[in-house]
């Protein structure tokens, strides 16, 4: 398994890969700083099996990664 833990990482092989979320009552939606990037959705969907038997009360759900974007900032001199 591989995590996400970098921009170059994201732009190179993230794309169709699947990642883990989670849900739970009253406090929403999250996925991790560093998601587990799985390579199919068999793979996902037993990872998401397997968090919710050790994780009662909560929802995983796994998403597939299709694209995204991504703008780098370029410095600006400011002057004050």
């Amino acid at each position: 398994m591989n995590k996400l833990t970098s921009i170059n990482q994201a732009q190179s092989i993230a794309k169709s890969r699947y990642i883990i979320g989670s849900f739970t009552e009253g406090q929403g939606a999250s996925i991790s700083q560093y998601p587990v990037m799985h390579n199919t959705s068999a793979e996902a969907r037993a990872e998401c099996q397997r968090l919710s038997r050790e994780n009662l009360n909560k929802v995983f759900f796994y998403m597939r990664i299709d694209g995204g974007e991504y703008i780098k900032a370029t410095p600006t001199k400011v002057s004050f």
